[in-house]
């Protein structure tokens, strides 16, 4: 708030581009607080259009957002309509994405849409690095696998976790991306590096502030924990900087003791997001994925 009231008292002391550059920042960020009301959301989304359209930068790059929001919120209708106007647009702006990361949105789009060979194809032009970024191909290996698996194919995506092993480190950057890793390594068996993976996040997971990337990440333990379970594992020893609220002998846990904390949680924050966005979008995330276990098989790495 501090940066658009100097802007609009000193609009010569602040570029006007850096501040509508923020908007692309925060409209992605702002669902993921379920203390933001959905009011204050699109109150914020209302006023990146009027300051696009009134610095000449047309609707375009609005609508991308929307689309992006609209998903967040877990309102599919609506995010396909905001896409298709997206698509059909014609405007060029200063401020649009990059074509990587145009393309990894697209991908996330239609994995979302559960068009999941179409998410593949789109993902390329970027998997192939014909497009990169910063950020791109690393924020879109994870979705591509999750794909593989959707569609059990998840031999195919060996040479594709190969890649993503190198890029996609144990950092904040990259919690939400470890849930798809973690369900690839527990789908193909491979529970060593699952376990180990799953030591180095969690420290980082547990004292991270926002509650999505928590819930997103703890989906990916707990369909982990959840094979082990089926397996006739009944304890998991961690690290002791796993730090976990889960009682334990000598950092030795009971699984039982594990998948409980990890579904309270889960469906402690969906509920949260649910309640504020008005449908079950988040609830029937888990359901969702403990149904890809019977996919699960040995694929060496």
């Amino acid at each position: 708030p501090w940066l658009l009231a100097t802007y609009d008292k000193h609009p010569d002391k602040v570029s006007g581009e850096e501040v509508l550059w923020y908007y692309k920042w925060i409209i992605p960020r702002v669902p993921k607080f379920h203390t933001i009301p959905r009011t204050k959301i699109f109150e914020i989304m209302q006023d990146m259009e009027q300051r696009y359209v009134s610095e000449g930068h047309g609707r375009k790059t609005v609508y991308y957002y929307r689309r992006i929001l609209h998903q967040s919120l877990g309102e599919s209708e609506a995010a396909n309509e905001w896409h298709e106007k997206w698509k059909t647009t014609e405007e060029k702006s200063g401020l649009s994405d990059c074509t990587a990361c145009v393309i990894n949105s697209k991908v996330t789009f239609e994995a979302k849409r559960k068009n999941f060979e179409e998410a593949l194809a789109l993902a390329e032009d970027v998997i192939s690095k014909k497009y990169t970024c910063r950020e791109i191909p690393n924020k879109t290996y994870a979705t591509v696998l999750r794909c593989y698996c959707e569609l059990d194919r998840m031999e195919d995506a060996v040479d594709i976790y190969k890649d993503a092993a190198k890029v996609v480190t144990h950092k904040k950057a990259y919690i939400t991306d470890f849930s798809d890793i973690l369900i690839y390594l527990t789908l193909t068996k491979n529970d060593v590096q699952a376990k180990e993976d799953l030591e180095k996040m969690l420290p980082l997971v547990l004292n991270f502030n926002s509650e999505f990337e928590k819930k997103v990440f703890y989906l990916g333990a707990f369909c982990f924990l959840k094979a082990l379970q089926a397996d006739g594992i009944t304890e998991m020893v961690l690290s002791e900087k796993t730090e976990l609220p889960v009682k334990h002998e000598n950092n030795a846990y009971q699984i039982h003791d594990l998948l409980q904390f990890f579904e309270g949680e889960i469906d402690r924050i969906s509920k949260n997001f649910d309640e504020r966005n008005g449908n079950d979008y988040y609830s029937k995330k888990k359901e969702e994925t403990l149904e890809l276990l019977s996919k699960r098989r040995e694929v060496v790495l």
